[in-house]
């Protein structure tokens, strides 16, 4: 039996910004304006910080921090608090090596030097939020995903599927 009903019209309009002049200031505005945006990311990085330093963290923990690392280093590659780039980088170094460990012994213990890297550069990572915009913001993600810096740690099947019971 042939189908009765028409086909599907390929044509699909483009969606629209209900405010465009607002989501343009938006990209110029420092982030601190953006309460709401701001308020979720600094708790998000705040738990996985004292998840951390507590010796509890978990594989999407460390992912947290590593990503606040990355894009550290790109607003540093733009330009924003070039002057601390050893911070990020011993920051950086510490995350690695914790990775690594948690290889190893299955948990993410720190040891002290580490805990006093990663702090200084979460500290570094939220001063740059305070000043930059959402729209250099966004052009760090694009230097991240573009220099494909590292976003996961691996670790063994034994710790990710304890992650999951």
């Amino acid at each position: 039996m042939p189908n009765s009903t028409k086909p599907r019209k390929k044509y699909r309009p483009k969606p629209r910004l209900a405010n465009p002049m607002a989501w343009l200031l938006e990209g110029f505005s420092p982030l601190e304006q953006q309460s709401e945006y701001m308020l979720n990311l600094r708790l998000q990085n705040a738990n996985a910080m004292d998840m951390m330093t507590r010796g509890i963290a978990k594989s999407a923990h460390m992912n947290t921090l590593l990503a606040a690392s990355n894009v550290t280093q790109a607003l540093i590659s733009m330009g924003l608090g070039a002057e601390y780039e050893a911070v990020a980088e011993n920051g950086y170094t510490a995350l690695k090596s914790l990775g690594e460990r948690g290889e190893q012994m299955g948990r993410f213990v720190c040891r002290g030097p580490e805990i006093g890297h990663v702090k200084g550069l979460m500290e570094l990572h939220d001063a740059q939020l305070a000043v930059t915009t959402l729209e250099r913001l966004e052009r760090a993600i694009e230097i991240c995903k573009a220099k494909k810096l590292p976003r996961l740690f691996h670790f063994s099947i034994q710790e990710r599927a304890s992650e999951l019971l």
